[in-house]
């Protein structure tokens, strides 16, 4: 591997400190800053990987916390639809669920139905949220203004 000749590192958000390793010379630079259009795109880019890991970290239900990854949404998807099928046509339904921790647990056909709803009802809440912070990224007005916007305050658990 050859050796490096310089080394560039930031000591703030609008410097650069380059380190000659030869000579042990520095310099600062300073960085120009990046045009509102692009940090809002970049803010929102955020904020989809947020929501994402949101969406897909799992949830809370009545009956304990379960996972919501797309094969996992799928199968609660498939669940609630067979328990509306069920009751529908006043047929029995129960069926052991596994839990994000692996537990089982046995669901009837409300119960079934309820975590569907619960999940979905989640997933809504993940979407509004992201939603609701990208209307705040698209209105600011300024790079202190999109700076003040938390993009880790606010998502459902």
């Amino acid at each position: 591997m050859p050796e490096q000749s310089h080394f560039t590192g930031c000591n703030k958000m609008d410097e650069a400190i380059t380190i000659n390793c030869t000579t042990g010379e520095t310099s600062v630079e300073n960085i120009p800053p990046v045009p509102l259009p692009e940090a809002k795109a970049q803010k929102w880019q955020e904020t989809k990987v947020g929501r994402s890991a949101k969406e897909t970290g799992g949830c809370q239900t009545p009956f304990g916390r379960v996972q919501t990854d797309a094969a996992s949404i799928a199968k609660i998807n498939g669940l609630t639809t067979l328990a509306l099928i069920a009751k529908g046509a006043g047929a029995p339904f129960s069926v052991e669920f596994t839990m994000e921790d692996n537990s089982l647990t046995v669901l009837d056909a409300d119960m079934a139905i309820g975590l569907g709803v619960t999940v979905g009802q989640f997933v809504a809440a993940v979407y509004a949220c992201a939603n609701d912070k990208r209307a705040l990224i698209e209105s600011a007005d300024s790079q202190a203004g999109l700076d003040s916007i938390d993009l880790q305050a606010g998502w459902p658990s």
